[in-house]
């Protein structure tokens, strides 16, 4: 049964916000809605994208379609019933598009988390040079492809083929710092933590690397945690200063 309608185009499945506006039964103003859900770090042109809609002889408004994540993540952030239930239905979507585009093993024999470790050895390498992450991951694809005569993000919306069990996406980082992260966690000895704390002791980096694209895409993951929750206030964590933080449940 289809809840919410999903459209797909360039390779992308959209959702009209909306739309899921109207499902989730928000009573906040859609404008203002709307806005407010971008400010979560949302970024126009890789996790949605507006547009003013057709004219019936009034003045048109301003629409929003959004990528299947950010429906995603939207969806869990009402902390509602239907929020569940869209969350859900947007998952069952995507694996039902996993089904049909089946990861298929490339003609050069290499599977798809081997292609993902080539990728990754790539982008360690691209890191050095360029200091925008989309640069990076472009760059270090370009150089995998040449290697392999395969272009991974090309391959069925390309995503690890395996993620820890309490993980449900990478958004941008590879399956073994994502389990790295769960592991952190798992033996985390409080339980509040923060994102420039996983960006420098689970992930190894230095804090002046960390950057808005990290901050959101680290935000993204961890939202995912079915553990952990986002607290609506700052706490001090050291040398880290004064930030926002998630809660162990």
């Amino acid at each position: 049964m289809e809840l919410i309608k999903i459209q797909e185009k360039d390779g992308k499945q959209l959702v009209s916000a909306r739309e899921l506006h109207t499902f989730l039964g928000v009573r906040t103003p859609f404008k203002d809605w709307i806005q407010r859900m971008i400010e979560y770090g949302f970024v126009e042109g890789v996790d949605f994208s507006s547009f003013l809609s057709k004219s019936t002889g009034g003045r048109p408004s301003k629409e929003y379609a959004l990528t299947l994540d950010m429906a995603k993540e939207i969806s869990m952030i009402q902390r509602t019933e239907k929020g569940k239930q869209a969350r859900q239905y947007f998952i069952s979507c995507e694996k039902k598009l996993r089904d049909v585009v089946q990861l298929e093993q490339p003609n050069n024999g290499l599977s798809i988390s081997e292609l993902d470790n080539h990728l990754t050895e790539a982008m360690a390498l691209t890191s050095k040079i360029h200091g925008d992450k989309e640069n990076v991951l472009r760059s270090a694809n370009a150089i995998v492809r040449n290697k392999t005569g395969e272009d991974i993000l090309e391959l069925a919306e390309y995503k690890p083929v395996k993620l820890p069990p309490n993980a449900t996406s990478t958004h941008g980082f590879s399956f073994e710092q994502v389990s790295n992260i769960c592991k952190y966690l798992e033996e985390l000895q409080t339980d509040k933590v923060c994102v420039a704390q996983i960006w420098v002791e689970a992930l190894g980096y230095k804090l002046k690397d960390m950057n808005r694209y990290t901050t959101r895409n680290l935000n993204k993951v961890l939202r995912t945690l079915y553990d952990w929750r986002e607290a609506n206030t700052t706490k001090k964590f050291g040398k880290y200063g004064i930030q926002k933080y998630y809660k162990r449940v």
